[in-house]
């Protein structure tokens, strides 16, 4: 009889592969948005609907064997690339209430080619706080241009290596010639920036008494140059946020007539012939057409002359145009006072009756007005 009874014996053997050094991965709801150049500036999270996140399968969190707890460490740089103008000012640092934790580095473009670049470097969950509070701020001096324009926003993340960082709290941002070697994510965002024509703007500052504020007072029979009156100094602003000072033509029209009426009480002449060109003038009004540069160069050479023996009270009316038809507009009172003008005299009767040899009070027989 034989036994045949078999016995098996079986080991299973478990093998766990854990990532290591991989890279992080940036996650991003949208990876465009449009937005217009007259917007306030937004937090990178509005734009694109949803906080940004960072996740690290090998985020070693949990070391055993150090002497210190230490958290994971990263470096997100931020910055913009291939924008058609200056990229300067597009992007700017969260709130400081957004930067718990982090230690930050902003890099300024040093000309019109470069960009804003932001670092920061800490832990992830204040990573993500931080990188979503990103301040995008389209509201830029845009030269006029028609064109939306077009760029990108790179978001890059580095898992920093343990031995990079100080056996310490602080933390720190690494040399980043070492980070050739570093596992790293790039996340690109496109945006474009419509552009949004904005009128010119005119404004009168006048720093006189405050009794007279927003008032000019000046002579007859005096000239008037009214950007450089000293008794009463005003300044005239003139501005437009889309135009290029030196290139683009803008219309300005000046006018001075009665307060209450229509009627032209003066007219207005360059002191300078070489601010006679581009002029029209019909009546009182006067029209200069110019670059920004220009028109404000003009002004300081540009005096009201009122009628002869003309005083009382005018408005100073001024405007400006740009080529696609926004205006912008200001007006001042200007108050002109009579000045050495000859008393006059006035009799009611025009012939007088004399008794002979009685004395007659002429003030009976008239009314004499000076």
């Amino acid at each position: 009889k034989f036994i045949t009874n078999f016995f098996d014996w079986y080991s299973f053997l478990s093998i766990i592969v854990k990532p290591v050094n991989d890279p992080p991965t940036i996650h991003v709801n949208k990876t465009w948005f449009v937005v217009q150049d007259d917007e306030k500036e937004k937090y990178l999270h509005e734009l694109l609907n949803g906080m940004i996140r960072i996740a690290d399968e090998d985020d070693d969190d949990t070391v055993i064997g150090l002497p210190f707890n230490l958290p994971s460490t990263y470096m997100v740089n931020v910055s913009v690339a291939n924008a058609l103008v200056d990229g300067r000012g597009i992007i700017g640092l969260p709130p400081r209430k957004y930067l718990a934790g982090l230690t930050v580095s902003e890099e300024k473009g040093e000309d019109a080619t470069s960009s804003d670049s932001i670092a920061l470097v800490g832990p992830l969950p204040r990573i993500h706080v931080a990188l979503s509070h990103v301040l995008f701020s389209p509201e830029q001096k845009r030269f006029s241009t028609e064109r939306a324009l077009t760029g990108s926003i790179v978001i890059q993340c580095w898992d920093i290596p343990r031995d990079f960082r100080r056996t310490s709290q602080q933390l720190f941002i690494p040399n980043t010639t070492f980070t050739d070697n570093w596992a790293t994510h790039v996340q690109t965002i496109s945006f474009q920036i419509k552009h949004v024509n904005r009128p010119p703007t005119v404004t009168f500052t006048c720093r006189s008494n405050p009794a007279t504020q927003g008032v000019l007072q000046t002579h007859e029979d005096i000239p008037f140059v009214f950007c450089q009156n000293k008794s009463f100094p005003c300044s005239l602003e003139l501005n437009d946020p889309d135009s290029n000072p030196r290139q683009d033509i803008l219309s300005l029209q000046l006018k001075i007539s009665g307060e209450n009426t229509n009627q032209c009480v003066g007219e207005f002449r360059p002191l300078n012939r070489n601010y006679y060109f581009n002029v029209s003038s019909t009546s009182c009004l006067h029209v200069i057409q110019g670059t920004l540069t220009f028109l404000r160069e003009a002004l300081k050479h540009m005096q009201i002359v009122f009628l002869q023996h003309w005083h009382g009270h005018s408005r100073l009316y001024v405007s400006i145009s740009d080529a696609h038809g926004a205006t912008g507009k200001d007006d001042i009172l200007l108050i002109v006072f009579p000045w050495n003008d000859p008393p006059t005299l006035t009799a009611t009767a025009v012939n007088i009756t004399l008794n002979q040899n009685t004395p007659t009070l002429l003030s009976t027989s008239t009314t004499i007005a000076a």
